[in-house]
């Protein structure tokens, strides 16, 4: 299954595209221009191809998911047709405290 995943501070960010075309269009795009406003922090998005415990990452192989995980504990999972503007605005939670170090 493919994943591409990054990790902006103390979150851990794991996106399925799964099979669904124009269903993850809005994740795809959400994640791009999150990369294009947080340059840095996606400097290290890996997109691999791995078996998945479906144990520990509930998936539904016929629509995309985005999981937002925090010291081990999933914090946000969105799945199937969703807003690019909700998508964004889970993603930019994770992006929050960079801000904030940035500015101090």
């Amino acid at each position: 299954m493919d994943v591409i995943s990054f990790n902006p501070s103390d979150y851990h960010v794991l996106f399925f595209p799964n099979e669904e075309n124009n269903k993850k269009a809005a994740y795809m795009d959400a994640i791009l221009d999150l990369k294009a406003k947080y340059p840095e922090e996606f400097s290290g998005v890996k997109a691999t191809e791995k078996e998945i415990d479906e144990s520990a990452y509930p998936l539904n192989k016929n629509k995309p998911v985005l999981l937002i995980k925090k010291n081990g504990q999933t914090i946000a999972y969105l799945s199937g047709e969703k807003s690019k503007g909700k998508i964004m605005e889970y993603l930019e939670m994770t992006m929050k405290k960079n801000e904030e170090t940035v500015m101090d």
